[in-house]
Protein backbone atom coordinates (compact mmCIF):
# COMPACT_ATOMS: atom_id res chain seq x y z
CA UNK A 1 0.00 0.00 0.00
CA UNK A 2 1.01 3.64 -0.32
CA UNK A 3 0.60 6.10 2.54
CA UNK A 4 0.26 9.42 0.71
CA UNK A 5 0.00 11.62 3.81
CA UNK A 6 0.70 11.23 7.52
CA UNK A 7 -1.33 8.80 9.61
CA UNK A 8 -4.98 9.81 9.94
CA UNK A 9 -4.85 10.24 13.71
CA UNK A 10 -1.91 12.65 13.41
CA UNK A 11 -3.54 14.61 10.58
CA UNK A 12 -6.71 15.07 12.64
CA UNK A 13 -4.76 16.07 15.75
CA UNK A 14 -2.55 18.63 14.01
CA UNK A 15 -5.43 20.25 12.14
CA UNK A 16 -7.57 20.38 15.27
CA UNK A 17 -4.73 22.22 17.02
CA UNK A 18 -4.57 24.74 14.18
CA UNK A 19 -8.33 25.25 14.19
CA UNK A 20 -8.17 25.96 17.92
CA UNK A 21 -5.24 28.37 17.54
CA UNK A 22 -6.80 30.20 14.57
CA UNK A 23 -10.59 29.84 14.98
CA UNK A 24 -11.40 32.62 12.50
CA UNK A 25 -9.20 31.48 9.63
CA UNK A 26 -11.41 28.97 7.90
CA UNK A 27 -14.74 27.32 8.47
CA UNK A 28 -14.44 24.80 11.26
CA UNK A 29 -15.75 21.50 9.90
CA UNK A 30 -18.36 19.51 11.73
CA UNK A 31 -16.96 16.71 13.84
CA UNK A 32 -15.88 13.98 11.44
CA UNK A 33 -17.96 11.05 12.65
CA UNK A 34 -15.98 8.75 10.36
CA UNK A 35 -12.51 9.82 11.55
CA UNK A 36 -12.18 7.04 14.12
CA UNK A 37 -13.39 4.41 11.67
CA UNK A 38 -11.05 5.74 8.98
CA UNK A 39 -8.07 5.58 11.34
CA UNK A 40 -9.00 2.04 12.36
CA UNK A 41 -9.25 0.95 8.74
CA UNK A 42 -5.89 2.54 8.05
CA UNK A 43 -4.29 0.60 10.90
CA UNK A 44 -5.84 -2.61 9.55
CA UNK A 45 -4.38 -1.85 6.12
CA UNK A 46 -0.92 -1.43 7.67
CA UNK A 47 -1.18 -4.83 9.31
CA UNK A 48 -2.31 -6.58 6.12
CA UNK A 49 0.30 -4.93 3.85
CA UNK A 50 3.59 -6.61 2.96
CA UNK A 51 5.06 -3.21 2.10
CA UNK A 52 4.04 0.35 2.97
CA UNK A 53 5.40 3.02 0.62
CA UNK A 54 5.93 6.40 2.30
CA UNK A 55 6.78 9.61 0.48
CA UNK A 56 8.90 10.90 3.37
CA UNK A 57 10.43 10.11 6.75
CA UNK A 58 7.67 12.25 8.30
CA UNK A 59 5.05 9.84 6.96
CA UNK A 60 7.03 6.80 8.04
CA UNK A 61 7.46 8.20 11.56
CA UNK A 62 3.74 8.95 11.78
CA UNK A 63 2.98 5.28 11.09
CA UNK A 64 5.44 4.21 13.76
CA UNK A 65 3.87 6.73 16.16
CA UNK A 66 0.46 5.24 15.43
CA UNK A 67 1.61 1.76 16.31
CA UNK A 68 2.14 0.64 12.74
CA UNK A 69 4.76 -1.85 11.50
CA UNK A 70 7.75 0.42 10.86
CA UNK A 71 9.84 -2.50 9.58
CA UNK A 72 7.47 -2.81 6.59
CA UNK A 73 7.76 0.87 5.68
CA UNK A 74 10.07 2.15 2.98
CA UNK A 75 10.57 5.80 2.12
CA UNK A 76 10.32 6.37 -1.63
CA UNK A 77 10.51 10.11 -2.38
CA UNK A 78 8.61 11.34 -5.40
CA UNK A 79 10.00 12.82 -8.60
CA UNK A 80 9.51 15.80 -10.87
CA UNK A 81 9.78 16.13 -14.62
CA UNK A 82 12.03 18.55 -16.45
CA UNK A 83 9.41 21.23 -17.15
CA UNK A 84 10.35 23.21 -14.03
CA UNK A 85 14.11 23.17 -14.57
CA UNK A 86 15.52 26.60 -15.23
CA UNK A 87 18.76 28.54 -15.28
CA UNK A 88 20.13 30.54 -12.39
CA UNK A 89 18.36 33.86 -11.79
CA UNK A 90 19.83 37.21 -12.74
CA UNK A 91 20.13 39.77 -9.92
CA UNK A 92 17.23 42.20 -9.54
CA UNK A 93 16.48 45.35 -7.60
CA UNK A 94 14.03 45.47 -4.74
CA UNK A 95 13.14 43.14 -1.88
CA UNK A 96 13.65 39.38 -1.79
CA UNK A 97 10.80 37.58 -3.53
CA UNK A 98 9.20 34.78 -1.50
CA UNK A 99 6.83 32.29 -3.15
CA UNK A 100 4.38 29.94 -1.44
CA UNK A 101 2.55 27.31 -3.51
CA UNK A 102 -0.53 25.34 -2.47
CA UNK A 103 -3.94 25.90 -0.95
CA UNK A 104 -3.96 28.96 1.30
CA UNK A 105 -5.16 27.56 4.60
CA UNK A 106 -4.23 26.03 7.91
CA UNK A 107 -2.65 22.76 6.76
CA UNK A 108 -0.11 24.62 4.62
CA UNK A 109 0.86 26.91 7.50
CA UNK A 110 -0.54 30.09 5.95
CA UNK A 111 -0.93 31.96 9.28
CA UNK A 112 2.82 31.65 9.75
CA UNK A 113 3.49 33.02 6.27
CA UNK A 114 1.42 36.08 7.21
CA UNK A 115 3.24 36.45 10.54
CA UNK A 116 6.64 36.28 8.83
CA UNK A 117 5.53 38.79 6.19
CA UNK A 118 4.46 41.21 8.92
CA UNK A 119 7.82 40.83 10.65
CA UNK A 120 9.80 41.46 7.49
CA UNK A 121 7.78 44.36 6.12
CA UNK A 122 9.33 45.79 2.98
CA UNK A 123 12.45 43.62 3.24
CA UNK A 124 10.60 40.86 1.36
CA UNK A 125 7.77 40.56 -1.17
CA UNK A 126 5.44 37.59 -0.67
CA UNK A 127 3.28 35.82 -3.25
CA UNK A 128 0.90 32.94 -2.47
CA UNK A 129 -0.23 30.83 -5.43
CA UNK A 130 -3.18 28.55 -4.81
CA UNK A 131 -6.86 28.32 -4.01
CA UNK A 132 -8.10 30.26 -0.98
CA UNK A 133 -9.60 28.26 1.88
CA UNK A 134 -9.70 31.17 4.34
CA UNK A 135 -12.58 33.33 5.51
CA UNK A 136 -12.99 36.87 4.08
CA UNK A 137 -11.58 38.70 7.11
CA UNK A 138 -8.35 36.72 7.06
CA UNK A 139 -8.17 36.94 3.29
CA UNK A 140 -8.20 40.73 3.66
CA UNK A 141 -5.48 40.56 6.33
CA UNK A 142 -3.34 38.41 4.06
CA UNK A 143 -3.84 40.72 1.11
CA UNK A 144 -2.32 43.62 3.08
CA UNK A 145 1.04 41.83 3.19
CA UNK A 146 0.93 39.11 0.51
CA UNK A 147 0.02 38.98 -3.16
CA UNK A 148 -2.77 36.40 -3.56
CA UNK A 149 -3.08 34.98 -7.08
CA UNK A 150 -5.75 32.36 -6.43
CA UNK A 151 -5.52 29.03 -8.28
CA UNK A 152 -3.17 28.96 -11.27
CA UNK A 153 -2.94 26.38 -14.12
CA UNK A 154 0.15 24.20 -13.97
CA UNK A 155 1.11 25.57 -17.38
CA UNK A 156 1.65 28.98 -15.72
CA UNK A 157 3.56 27.80 -12.65
CA UNK A 158 7.01 28.08 -14.25
CA UNK A 159 6.55 31.85 -14.50
CA UNK A 160 5.92 32.07 -10.75
CA UNK A 161 8.99 29.98 -9.95
CA UNK A 162 11.00 32.25 -12.27
CA UNK A 163 9.72 35.33 -10.38
CA UNK A 164 10.80 34.00 -6.98
CA UNK A 165 14.11 34.11 -5.12
CA UNK A 166 13.06 31.56 -2.51
CA UNK A 167 10.26 29.06 -1.94
CA UNK A 168 8.49 28.95 1.44
CA UNK A 169 6.22 26.09 2.54
CA UNK A 170 5.79 25.93 6.35
CA UNK A 171 3.29 23.07 6.23
CA UNK A 172 1.76 21.56 9.34
CA UNK A 173 1.10 18.22 7.66
CA UNK A 174 1.97 16.72 4.27
CA UNK A 175 3.05 13.50 2.65
CA UNK A 176 5.86 14.85 0.51
CA UNK A 177 4.87 18.13 -1.13
CA UNK A 178 5.29 18.08 -4.91
CA UNK A 179 5.71 21.86 -5.02
CA UNK A 180 9.01 21.52 -3.14
CA UNK A 181 10.42 19.16 -5.77
CA UNK A 182 9.35 21.64 -8.44
CA UNK A 183 10.99 24.55 -6.59
CA UNK A 184 14.26 22.63 -6.25
CA UNK A 185 14.20 21.90 -9.99
CA UNK A 186 13.69 25.64 -10.57
CA UNK A 187 16.89 26.26 -8.55
CA UNK A 188 15.12 27.91 -5.66
CA UNK A 189 16.36 27.64 -2.08
CA UNK A 190 13.49 26.17 -0.07
CA UNK A 191 12.38 27.03 3.47
CA UNK A 192 10.10 24.33 4.83
CA UNK A 193 9.25 22.31 7.93
CA UNK A 194 10.00 18.67 8.79
CA UNK A 195 6.26 18.04 8.36
CA UNK A 196 6.50 19.09 4.72
CA UNK A 197 8.18 15.75 4.04
CA UNK A 198 10.79 17.23 1.73
CA UNK A 199 14.18 16.08 0.44
CA UNK A 200 15.66 19.51 1.25
CA UNK A 201 18.99 19.35 3.10
CA UNK A 202 19.22 21.99 5.81
CA UNK A 203 21.91 24.56 5.06
CA UNK A 204 22.56 23.20 1.55
CA UNK A 205 19.37 23.46 -0.53
CA UNK A 206 17.52 25.68 1.93
CA UNK A 207 16.42 25.59 5.55
CA UNK A 208 14.28 23.27 7.67
CA UNK A 209 12.45 25.28 10.34
CA UNK A 210 10.16 24.06 13.14
CA UNK A 211 6.43 24.13 12.53
CA UNK A 212 4.59 27.19 13.86
CA UNK A 213 7.71 29.36 14.03
CA UNK A 214 7.37 32.58 12.01
CA UNK A 215 10.43 34.07 13.70
CA UNK A 216 12.61 31.24 12.35
CA UNK A 217 11.07 31.75 8.91
CA UNK A 218 11.82 35.48 9.01
CA UNK A 219 15.40 34.85 10.16
CA UNK A 220 16.03 32.49 7.23
CA UNK A 221 14.57 34.96 4.74
CA UNK A 222 16.69 37.75 6.21
CA UNK A 223 19.81 35.58 5.89
CA UNK A 224 19.08 34.89 2.22
CA UNK A 225 18.23 38.53 1.53
CA UNK A 226 21.54 39.62 3.03
CA UNK A 227 23.68 37.30 0.90
CA UNK A 228 23.08 37.00 -2.86
CA UNK A 229 26.08 34.67 -3.03
CA UNK A 230 24.54 32.30 -0.52
CA UNK A 231 21.27 32.34 -2.45
CA UNK A 232 23.16 31.51 -5.62
CA UNK A 233 25.01 28.63 -3.96
CA UNK A 234 21.85 27.23 -2.43
CA UNK A 235 20.04 27.58 -5.75
CA UNK A 236 22.76 25.60 -7.51
CA UNK A 237 22.62 22.96 -4.79
CA UNK A 238 18.82 22.84 -5.12
CA UNK A 239 19.09 22.16 -8.85
CA UNK A 240 21.60 19.38 -8.24
CA UNK A 241 19.37 17.89 -5.56
CA UNK A 242 16.38 17.89 -7.91
CA UNK A 243 18.40 16.00 -10.51
CA UNK A 244 18.43 13.03 -8.11
CA UNK A 245 14.63 13.10 -7.84
CA UNK A 246 13.36 12.86 -11.39
CA UNK A 247 10.37 10.80 -12.49
CA UNK A 248 12.76 8.13 -13.81
CA UNK A 249 14.61 8.06 -10.48
CA UNK A 250 11.28 7.61 -8.71
CA UNK A 251 10.55 4.61 -10.91
CA UNK A 252 13.90 3.07 -10.04
CA UNK A 253 13.35 3.58 -6.29
CA UNK A 254 9.81 2.26 -6.55
CA UNK A 255 10.87 -0.97 -8.28
CA UNK A 256 13.75 -1.42 -5.83
CA UNK A 257 11.28 -1.16 -2.93
CA UNK A 258 9.02 -3.78 -4.49
CA UNK A 259 11.95 -6.11 -5.06
CA UNK A 260 12.99 -5.80 -1.42
CA UNK A 261 9.51 -6.93 -0.37
CA UNK A 262 9.51 -10.12 -2.45
CA UNK A 263 9.19 -13.39 -0.48
CA UNK A 264 12.46 -14.18 1.22
CA UNK A 265 13.67 -10.61 0.89
CA UNK A 266 11.87 -9.08 3.87
CA UNK A 267 14.08 -7.11 6.18
CA UNK A 268 13.93 -3.69 7.84
CA UNK A 269 14.27 -1.07 5.13
CA UNK A 270 16.31 2.10 5.84
CA UNK A 271 14.71 5.50 5.44
CA UNK A 272 15.80 7.95 2.75
CA UNK A 273 17.56 10.04 5.38
CA UNK A 274 19.57 7.01 6.50
CA UNK A 275 20.51 6.14 2.93
CA UNK A 276 21.73 9.67 2.14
Amino acid sequence: MEQTIAAQDLVERLLDQELSAFPNWQIRPETNCFARATAARERAEWQSADLILCGSDFVRESIAGGGGPQDRCVVVPYGVDARFSMAARAPHDGPLRVLTVGEVGLRKGSPYVLAAARRLGRRAAFRMVGSLAVLPEQRAALAEHVELTGPVPRSEMAAHFAWADVMLLPSICEGSATAVYEALAARLPVICTPNTGSVVRHGLDGFIVPIRDPEAIADCIDALAASPERRREMGESAGERAAAFTVDAYGTRFMAALNMALPGGRRPIPSEAQRT
